[in-house]
């Protein structure tokens, strides 16, 4: 038994074992994320990004400037999904897909030249199989985007204080405009990486360059001008300071930050338990070896990523609290580049590798864990059923489809030439074309059937039973949620 673990320890030292290792696990993670992206399950968030791109670019900013987000993404997908032969209900997972393969290969190259073939490994395989990172792959969303936007950029403002060039300045500039547009928290980590760069600057007396970063960042400042002014707009309307509203959300609370942690390590909407738990240990093992590290090597990138995670923290307790409530977990997403460098590094300096093995293996399983969880989405027979039934029961050109809440108006994407309502109230800025606003009865003039789709623990249609009466249901399972779906005829 001896000679097995010695043999394997010393197989496990070489250094092309984590080299092929590494290229074999980003291959191993691509090859899931190309199954996922060709799925057609989306949830309403997904939804919306599709709705919303179907519009004109003109819609699309007139829309978003009602909502909480520039037009940028949502231009982006629209341009990609009008690529001949590119169907919109896989183009736009697989568009995600493209910045989440980008994120991983500039990941990988950073760590090797930095660090070594053992680092890379561990960050590949953090990068591509913690279980939010698995899902977020191809989620029709502008998370892969800004993870490889701002991943980028802090990485060039590093580069850029151990040795700066112009090229270094203007891919780190141009970088940091396309970031500030995808998201508002991208926008703000921005802000947070050239408020470290200035003030370790200052630290080191590199007063040049202070001034060169305040050029950089007024050239995006400059370049955001366009869209400052709605966003402005969309904080004053969020906050409700027109309304009057005063409710807070504080991320620091006991029960927000489970759930914070849960979209970090696992999903918000089905949270893997044992998965958080292992990856906040991980946090805090691996933090003993590189504090070890940055005092033996002075290397000080692999803690940019925890300061930014902590000053955002408490920037988005600020926003939530005086702005508008905010939802840090995927919104952080954008800096994980950084996190997963940590644990790397950390992981990397453990004195055992047979430890390191069992480490890897145990991330493994987390990930296809997940993995599994989505393909049993995606391939749930529910929304097939769905389909069936539309086909076999509905007419389309004549019967009204209404949702008790907007989320079920995330059904329209199919339906294009269907008429859907919203039961009650539109909120602003929801993107689908053919979705109107139910206000009055006198809209349901002359209509003698009307499809109502609710969640399927809703106790009642909505619709007055003075008027139309349920005469027929059905329900199945569409990605996180049960649907139900009845058949309301007028008396």
């Amino acid at each position: 038994m001896q000679k097995l673990i010695k043999k394997t320890e010393e197989f496990l030292d070489r250094e092309q074992v984590w080299k092929w290792g590494s290229i074999l696990v980003f291959l191993l993670a691509n090859i899931l994320f190309g199954y996922l992206a060709f799925g057609k399950t989306f949830h309403y968030d997904e939804a919306y990004s599709i709705g919303l791109s179907r519009n004109g670019f003109k819609d699309i900013i007139d829309i978003t400037s009602n909502d909480v987000h520039s037009p940028f993404y949502y231009f982006l997908l629209k341009l990609f999904c009008m690529i001949p032969g590119i169907s919109m209900y896989w183009g736009a997972k697989v568009f995600s897909w493209i910045f989440m393969c980008m994120f991983m290969i500039f990941g990988g190259v950073v760590t090797y030249r930095r660090y070594g073939w053992q680092v890379t490994f561990f960050w590949t395989l953090l990068a591509g199989f913690v279980p939010s990172m698995m899902i977020q792959s191809t989620t029709v969303r502008m998370y892969t985007i800004g993870l490889f936007l701002v991943t980028v950029a802090s990485y060039m403002a590093y580069s850029i204080f151990e040795k700066e060039t112009l090229k270094k300045w203007v891919i780190f500039t141009v970088f940091g405009i396309a970031a500030v547009y995808i998201h508002t928290f991208c926008m703000l980590e921005m802000v947070l990486v050239y408020g470290i760069f200035i003030v370790a600057a200052l630290a080191k007396k590199k007063f040049k360059m202070v001034g060169k970063a305040f050029v950089s960042g007024l050239v995006v400042s400059i370049a955001f001008l366009p869209w400052l002014f709605s966003l402005w707009q969309q904080f004053v309307r969020w906050a409700g300071w027109e309304t009057g509203w005063t409710s807070s959300f504080l991320p620091v609370s006991l029960d927000s930050s489970t759930i914070i942690l849960s979209e970090w390590f696992s999903s918000m909407e089905k949270p893997f338990g044992l998965a958080v738990l292992f990856y906040v240990i991980l946090m805090i093992y691996a933090g003993y070896h590189v504090r070890d590290y940055v005092k033996e090597k002075k290397d000080y990138l692999p803690c940019v990523a925890m300061i930014l995670l902590g000053l955002l923290l408490v920037v988005a307790t600020i926003v939530s609290n005086y702005v508008v409530p905010c939802f840090l977990g995927r919104y952080a997403l954008p800096l994980f580049g950084g996190v997963w460098l940590f644990l790397a590094i950390g992981l990397s300096r453990t004195n055992n590798n047979i430890w390191k093995v069992i480490i890897a293996l145990v991330i493994l399983y987390f990930g296809i864990a997940a993995f599994r969880e989505e393909v049993r989405l995606e391939n749930d027979e529910g929304l097939q059923g769905f389909h069936q039934y539309v086909e076999n029961q509905m007419d389309l050109s004549e019967d009204v489809i209404m949702a008790d809440r907007y989320f079920n108006a995330m059904f329209s994407i199919f339906y294009e030439d269907s008429n859907y309502m919203v039961f009650g109230s539109k909120p602003t800025g929801l993107p689908f074309k053919n979705v109107g606003v139910f206000t009055d009865w006198a809209q349901l003039e002359g209509v003698d059937t009307v499809w109502f789709i609710s969640f399927a623990d809703n106790p009642g249609a909505g619709l007055s039973p003075e008027v139309f009466e349920a005469v027929e249901s059905f329900q199945f399972d569409y990605s996180y949620y049960h649907i139900k779906v009845e058949k309301m005829v007028r008396k």
